[in-house]
């Protein structure tokens, strides 16, 4: 018998997560990995929506020299969230 969780406790949940991807000055590897591990479980509860804001933030990643100067990550990090996103 297969056992469904309610859509507002899967909303709630994943809120946080979805509230970090709006910039993506607050991506972390971390968040991605679970993204995509969270993906793969309840892939049909995103929209298309989800892929162009990540495209949106890969898109920033083709300047590395602003990516760089934000030092928002540790040096040497951000190439890794840039492939991150597209895990």
């Amino acid at each position: 018998k297969s056992h469904r969780l309610p859509k507002e406790l899967i909303q709630t949940c994943i809120r946080p997560i979805l509230l970090h991807l709006r910039d993506h000055t607050k991506l972390t590897l971390c968040l991605l990995r679970g993204l995509s591990r969270l993906l793969a479980l309840l892939s049909s509860w995103f929209n298309k929506t989800l892929g162009e804001k990540l495209l949106e933030h890969l898109h920033k990643f083709t300047e590395p020299d602003n990516i760089i100067a934000a030092q928002i990550w540790t040096p040497g990090d951000e190439p890794k969230v840039a492939a991150a996103i597209f895990d």
